[in-house]
């Protein structure tokens, strides 16, 4: 039971039919004209034993992360050091943009200071004009250094300056038409020859004649001169004005250029990364179209494999089932029902199969029947086929275009060849200039040269004068010497001496310090001592008692605690007699 049950949900879900509530909604539209729904499976999280699992999945999606942040850093880094080069290539631009205009900007001074000079103009700006020429030859180096207010300020400096020097050109150019101007009323005022009674002569006042037609044509001439003046004046302001305009929209168009040359480089870097995408897009969609594919394979596999095992199936259940007891009756309709619809299907099925099998070979037939006409196709209808006359119109207008292109090219390399040569003509006037501030640099490195060769002569004359003096006092500096050797000797043996001297000095200062301590102790002691002279007259002085003198004294030195000391001392001769004397001493 529960294989047929299995084998009618997989029915169900197998039958395009299905989706409907009626069972003959087949029957009554194709099934081939039924929209087919592509179901994916849902995504299955992988089963995990453990924490070391999930860490390992864990790293694995950070790796991943990980990874596209350094493709993304890359890219950008790209993207960025693509900028760096614009940034550098356009700096480079500018650079010598400025050079050029600096040295065209130098070139138009010394024009200007040329003119004055040529004019003989009484002016202040010549030594102006020397200072800046000497400050613009750096021009460029100072501007690196300089902020935007400092490099403001000194270009409107500059710009005074040139502006000032035009000024003062034009008020020389204003005297000078002034001064044509009163020769001109001076030659009209001169009396013409008509009016003068004598031909050649001079009139009465002193004035010089002049021929009428002369004076005639000379006011003509200034009055178109004047004429032409204020003309060339006004075209020149409006000259100005129109080329400040076309300078400024010239600076506004290279600034809109390099803006699109920029917008260009970024479109067309788009352009890359889109198709690229694209690419990357189709293959995926290839890849998806596959895996549909071999979905929709194995689900017709599968389909067929149920279809032809459904009924081995039932026939073994009902064979190996006990009598038909067990079964329900409804159960065994509802099979029974299922089984026609499972027939019904399968036969419809065979039916379209066999029709799209005709309407294939139909179609391969009539993909022959084209080849065959495609390779047999006459030259007239080619020739008036929309195709060929879009190709010829698109060949004529691409070889128009071609010739265009070349004369462009032509006149583009003579122009090329003109600004090359002018540009070699310009190259070769700046190396004469290096030439010539070459031999400036070389003679003063020659006048330099020539200075320190005297200094130097000088110098050895002096050291030459210095080494003879001193030979001359070689030999009185040798005597010295030796003097000095022989005192330092000398002295250091009275400094031997000296201290041999001082040590036996204080040798005999320790023994008269020693002697005099032992002589202080030696009165010290006989101060404490009392001294008894004692004669040799022992009758005389000695008591009849005997034991009693010698026994009296030693008492009373015990009695007193005192220790007494005898001694005897015999005496020399003396003045008196030669009566030996006998000393006691007490102590």
């Amino acid at each position: 039971m529960l294989a047929i049950e299995h084998f009618v949900e997989m029915s169900k879900r197998s039958s395009p039919g299905s989706d409907d509530d009626s069972p003959g909604a087949s029957a009554d539209e194709p099934l081939y004209n039924k929209r087919r729904l592509v179901e994916f499976e849902p995504i299955r999280i992988c089963s995990v034993s453990g924490t070391s699992d999930i860490d390992a999945k864990v790293l694995a999606v950070q790796h991943y992360k990980l990874s596209e942040r350094f493709r993304l850093k890359e890219r950008q880094t790209t993207q960025l050091q693509h900028r760096v080069e614009q940034l550098e290539s356009r700096q480079a631009q500018d650079d010598a943009m400025m050079c050029t205009i600096n040295r065209f900007w130098n070139l138009f001074d010394e024009n200007v200071r040329t003119l004055l000079q040529r004019f003989d103009a009484e002016t202040a700006v010549e030594g102006e004009i020397k200072m800046e020429c000497e400050e613009t030859k750096s021009f460029l180096a100072k501007l690196a250094h300089w902020d935007d207010g400092e490099t403001e300020e000194k270009l409107k400096q500059r710009v005074e300056f040139s502006r000032r020097a035009i000024s003062k050109l034009i008020q020389v150019f204003d005297h000078i038409t002034q001064r044509n101007g009163k020769i001109a009323e001076m030659i009209a005022s001169c009396s013409t020859a008509d009016e003068s009674p004598d031909d050649g002569a001079s009139t009465s006042d002193g004035r010089p004649t002049v021929n009428a037609m002369l004076v005639k044509r000379n006011a003509e001439l200034s009055e178109e001169n004047i004429k032409l003046q204020k003309m060339i004046t006004k075209l020149q302001s409006e000259n100005h004005s129109l080329s400040s305009k076309v300078s400024a929209q010239e600076d506004k168009l290279t600034i809109i250029d390099t803006r699109k040359q920029e917008m260009d480089n970024s479109l067309e870097e788009m352009k890359y990364e889109l198709e690229k995408a694209m690419r990357r897009e189709c293959k995926l969609d290839f890849r998806l179209a596959e895996y549909v594919k071999k979905t929709h394979d194995l689900e017709m596999n599968l389909m067929k494999a149920s279809v032809v095992n459904g009924p081995n199936n039932t026939n073994n259940t009902k064979a190996d089932s006990p009598p038909t007891a067990s079964v329900n009756k409804s159960k065994l309709e509802e099979l029974e029902q299922n089984l026609e619809i499972q027939t019904d299907l399968a036969a419809s099925r065979l039916q379209e199969l066999q029709e799209m099998l005709d309407k294939n070979k139909n179609l391969t037939k009539q993909v022959e029947n084209l080849k065959m006409n495609l390779k047999n196709i006459p030259t007239e209808v080619i020739r008036t086929s929309i195709e060929y006359t879009t190709l010829q119109s698109q060949f004529s207008s691409l070889f128009t275009e071609a010739n265009q292109m070349r004369q462009t090219a032509k006149s583009q390399l003579a122009a090329l060849r003109s600004a090359h040569s002018k540009q070699i003509e310009v190259m070769e006037s700046e190396e004469c200039q290096a030439r010539e501030q070459m031999q400036d640099t070389m003679n003063r490195h020659e006048e330099e040269l020539y200075q320190v060769r005297r200094e130097y002569e000088m110098l050895r004359l002096e050291f030459e004068q210095n080494l003879s003096a001193n030979e001359q006092s070689g030999p009185l500096n040798k005597e010295i010497r030796l003097m000095l050797a022989s005192a330092k000797a000398e002295n250091q043996q009275l400094k031997q001496e000296a201290n041999r001297f001082k040590r036996k000095w204080k040798e005999a200062v320790s023994s008269l310090a020693k002697c005099n301590k032992e002589l202080e102790s030696e009165r010290r002691y006989r101060e404490r001592c009392l001294l008894i002279e004692i004669e040799d007259d022992n009758d005389a002085l000695a008591s009849p008692d005997q034991d009693r003198n010698v026994a009296e004294p030693s008492e009373s030195i015990l009695h007193d605690g005192e220790s007494c000391e005898y001694n005897s001392e015999i005496d020399g001769d003396t003045d008196i007699g030669t009566h030996p004397n006998r000393v006691i001493q007490l102590v």
